[in-house]
C-alpha cells in the first residue's frame, strides 16, 4: 500500500530518497536549516537516528522514511516505520510528513491529500496503526473529510506543553499550587546541574543509575552512546539532582532544537519519591529552555484512561503539574 502512495508521490514531481541513500542524512539536515524556526523537535535529525537505532535490534522492524525533494532542494522529511505491521513515526501514532511552508500551497495540498488517502486505507484494512493530526493544522480539515466519508470517527487526544512564549512569571503562576512550594523546597534541598556537556564517568553514572532503578537493561548500548553524542553536540541537555552530600538522586535527558524541547528519559531513586526531585529538574529546564530562546516544551503525551494503569496515572498526574494540556486528534479504526 504504501508502494502505491510511493509512486503516486513521485508522479507530483516530487523524488523520494530513502533512508539508504548516500545523500539522506545530508538533506535531512538541509531542510533542518531551512526550516529551523519552526521544525518540532520530534522532525528533527537526532530524534530520527535515535528512534532508527531503538528499533533497529528488533526483526519486526522497516525503515520507509523519506526525504521528499523538488528541484534538488528538500522539501519535506518524513520518519515512518513499521514494527510488527503497525506503522508509525515514533513508536506511536502516524504523523504526517513535515512540509515545509516554503513550498507552494499546490504542492501542499497535492502531497497532503496523497499521503492522507493513503492513511486511511491503512486504517480501513485494519491495521493496528493510528494517525495524529495536531488541531488547526494545515491538514486537518483534509483528514477530517476523509475520516468522515470513511466512516472513522476522531479521538481527542492529550498532552502537555510549556509555551515558552509567555513570560516566565506566567509560566510558573501555571504551575499547580501544591508543585511551586516543593520547587522552592527542592532548590534548598538539592544540588540541580544542566549539563550541556557530559565525559564518559558522568555519562556512565546514568546509565547505571537508570539500570538500578528500572531493575533491567532497557535498550541498546548503542542508543545510549547516540544520546550521549547529542548532548555533546547541544542537540540534548543532561540534568542531575544531587543531595548535599553529593549523592545522585535523578538524572533527565532533554531534546531539543530551535524550535523546542522534549523530556525524553528520566530515572529518579525509587526510595525518595517522597521529595521533590522531579519537580526541581522540571523547573530548570523550562528555565534553560526559556533563557536560550526556544518556543515550545513538550512535556510529553497523557495516556487516555483506558491505557492508564496507577504507574502511568501517577506520571500524567505529575506531568499536568507543569503547562497546559492541548488536545490533538487522533484517528484509529
Amino acid at each position: 500500500m504504501l508502494t502505491d502512495l510511493f509512486q503516486n508521490i513521485e508522479n507530483l514531481g516530487i523524488k523520494l530518497l530513502d533512508c539508504n541513500h548516500v545523500k539522506f542524512k545530508e538533506h535531512w539536515v538541509d531542510f533542518v536549516l531551512d526550516n529551523k524556526e519552526n521544525l518540532p523537535v520530534n522532525y528533527s535529525l537526532e530524534s530520527y537516528e535515535y528512534q532508527e537505532s531503538y528499533f533497529f535490534e528488533r526483526e519486526d522492524f522497516d525503515n520507509y522514511s523519506k526525504i521528499l525533494v523538488m528541484k534538488n532542494k528538500p522539501i519535506a522529511v518524513w520518519p515512518i516505520f513499521r514494527l510488527n505491521k503497525k506503522y508509525t513515526c515514533y513508536g506511536g501514532d502516524l504523523c504526517m510528513p513535515y512540509i515545509s511552508n516554503k513550498v507552494s500551497l499546490a504542492v501542499q495540498k497535492n502531497l497532503s491529500k496523497q499521503v492522507i488517502n493513503s492513511y486511511f486505507k491503512l486504517l480501513l484494512a485494519d491495521s493496528p496503526s493510528s494517525l495524529r493530526f495536531e488541531i488547526n493544522n494545515r491538514f486537518t480539515s483534509e483528514a477530517l473529510s476523509v475520516a468522515y466519508i470513511s466512516g472513522i470517527q476522531p479521538i481527542i487526544g492529550f498532552e502537555q506543553w510549556v509555551n515558552l512564549n509567555d513570560p516566565l512569571d506566567t509560566i510558573f503562576s501555571q504551575i499547580r499550587k501544591s508543585y511551586k512550594s516543593l520547587i522552592n523546597q527542592s532548590s534548598r534541598l538539592f544540588n540541580i546541574n544542566i549539563h550541556t556537556f557530559v565525559n564518559c564517568e558522568l555519562w556512565e553514572k546514568f546509565k547505571l543509575f537508570h539500570f538500578q532503578q528500572s531493575g533491567r537493561s532497557t535498550r541498546s548500548v548503542y542508543t545510549w552512546e547516540i544520546q550521549k553524542q547529542h548532548v555533546n553536540s547541544r542537540r540534548a541537555i543532561l540534568a542531575t539532582v544531587q543531595d548535599k552530600d553529593g549523592s545522585y538522586l535523578g538524572f533527565a535527558l532533554f531534546n531539543f532544537n530551535e524550535f523546542g524541547a522534549v523530556y525524553a528519559v528520566a530515572a529518579y531513586d525509587r526510595e525518595k519519591f517522597d521529595l521533590p526531585i522531579a519537580h526541581g529538574i522540571q523547573w530548570e529546564a523550562i528555565k534553560y529552555f526559556k533563557e536560550n530562546g526556544l518556543k515550545e516544551y513538550l512535556i510529553g503525551y497523557l495516556p487516555s484512561f483506558q491505557e492508564l494503569d496507577s504507574k502511568q496515572f501517577n506520571i500524567a498526574r505529575f506531568k499536568m503539574g507543569f503547562g497546559q494540556t492541548r488536545p490533538f486528534l487522533r484517528l484509529m479504526r
